[in-house]
């Protein structure tokens, strides 16, 4: 059983069992397998022919889609330069585009998922027009895309189509080694390419493996509102929970999350207060707001957020326009955060993320963690969960005050500070209490001349040392740094 404080238990792969288990696998969806195989066939006949019948099988059958570009993803992260490959992707991108960039995201890089998906959206697709796939009359041979149906139709039956007389047709044209049918030179090929794999790799897929199986996730899958629950990588560790990117599915739907467990406590009473304010973050619903789509407090507390890629300090040093924009943005979600009655507590350059929605580097920031800093301060020093250069002068002195929504206004004053300026209102943590609590930063047009002038009363104004001076409400800040975006 998992332990609370840790993460779900990582079993021990069986002994001798790698190649076994991939064989497994490959067997799952033998007539995927032996098409995507057929890509790499030195027969450009077989190559289109099993190009074109993957995009088939993906139009007919939505529940293989999956599969089908998780494969061939796998297939074109270790092969970057197989035309065959993207010329099938390059079929599929209309439909599936979202599904191709969240597996390409998932298997590799940031900078090579986006060039691979720029070079699939350029390809030449393969022609499915003029494809014939009707059953053939009477004793007319079966073309080789209805024999692709009709495995399919098997599958979708509940029926073995290895077992089939279909099955045998298929194979026979497919390249093959004497007798050898064209699943087993797949699970042979399969075998190799697991082999080939960097020794990091192979210990990466160990490791979802082992958490996709532990008693603490499938207990979490079962109880969640979706569907099904897919482990995409190992567990991160991050400040209140420990975090496993995931993709959870509702109907037809997939949707890229991730499954936070909570760090726990021994106090009685702060599981309490954890879940209430986990309730009240689901309620929010607004732009700018990591979304809490489910949680739950069995086996341990736990929640499922849309999932967070990138946070503010990995994106450099922002435009003028595009500061001004996070600006707005970020104020806005403050606003829906204190309509719901809550104090966020924590934000600083960390709790500003960004979704993976998109490879063209566009994308909106949200504000992440919503009212988890006050539910662990009593068990940690406030540097442990918080970059104490973005604190209020009341988090580190209480005769400035308690915190409260002023607080938020403060913070998030500090973190626009260094999304128009590119550095912190304080460069070093050096007597940083004193320097918090007396000293003004520079005004940002010092460090950005290019900003509108407006734009450093309004700073000023939200980072306030005296709470009476700042804003008093967050919807009060939004309209002041609204009004400035529209005059630009």
């Amino acid at each position: 059983m998992a332990t609370d404080g840790g993460e779900p238990p990582e079993r021990e792969p069986p002994a001798d069992g790698d190649l076994r288990g991939d064989k497994l696998r490959e067997r799952v969806n033998p007539v995927i397998s032996s098409l995507a195989a057929g890509l790499d066939s030195g027969d450009a006949e077989t190559v289109e022919k099993c190009g074109i019948a993957l995009c088939l099988v993906a139009r007919s059958q939505p529940g293989k889609v999956s599969t089908i570009i998780s494969r061939l993803v796998e297939d074109i992260v270790a092969s970057p330069k197989s035309k065959p490959l993207y010329r099938t992707l390059a079929a599929l991108v209309e439909d599936h585009g979202r599904e191709i960039r969240g597996a390409l995201m998932t298997e590799t890089g940031y900078g090579d998922a986006r060039r691979i998906y720029g070079r699939i959206e350029h390809a030449e697709a393969w022609e499915l027009s003029a494809v014939e796939v009707e059953p053939p009359d009477g004793d007319e041979e079966p073309s080789f895309f209805s024999t692709i149906m009709r495995l399919v139709e098997l599958d979708e039956e509940g029926r073995d189509p290895l077992d089939s007389d279909a099955w045998t047709r298929f194979i026979q044209r497919l390249p093959g080694e004497g007798a050898e049918s064209a699943s087993d030179r797949e699970i042979e090929l399969a075998a190799e390419r697991q082999d080939a794999r960097p020794r990091a790799v192979r210990k990466r897929h160990e490791r979802i493996q082992r958490i996709a199986t532990s008693p603490t996730f499938l207990a979490i899958e079962a109880r969640s509102r979706f569907d099904e629950l897919e482990v995409l990588s190992p567990i991160s560790d991050q400040r209140f929970a420990r975090v496993i990117r995931s993709r959870g599915r509702l109907g037809a739907e997939e949707f890229a999350i991730a499954i936070r467990l909570c760090k726990q406590r021994e106090d009685p009473s702060f599981r309490e207060h954890l879940t209430a304010v986990l309730a009240d973050w689901a309620g929010v619903d607004g732009d700018g707001v990591v979304r809490l789509v489910d949680w739950g407090e069995t086996p341990r507390p736990w929640v499922a957020t849309e999932f967070v890629d990138r946070r503010l300090p990995s994106q450099g040093q922002l435009t003028p326009l595009e500061a001004l924009e996070h600006a707005r943005t970020l104020t806005r979600a403050l606003v829906h955060i204190h309509r719901h009655g809550l104090v966020h507590g924590g934000i600083d350059p960390q709790t500003v993320g960004y979704p993976p929605n998109s490879l063209d580097g566009v994308a909106e920031p949200m504000l992440d963690n919503v009212g988890l800093l006050p539910v662990y301060r009593p068990y940690a020093e406030t540097g442990q969960l918080l970059d104490v250069r973005y604190s209020a002068p009341e988090q580190l002195d209480g005769r400035y005050g308690s915190v409260d929504h002023t607080t938020d206004i403060y913070q998030l004053g500090a973190v626009l500070y260094r999304a128009l300026t590119g550095a912190p209102p304080f460069d070093t943590v050096e007597e940083i209490e004193r320097r918090v609590c007396e000293t003004q930063p520079s005004p940002p047009t010092e460090r950005s001349p290019d900003l509108p002038p407006a734009i450093d009363g309004i700073i000023e104004k939200a980072t306030a040392k005296q709470k009476l001076v700042r804003y008093e409400t967050a919807l009060q800040f939004h309209n002041d740094v609204r009004a400035v975006c529209n005059d630009l």
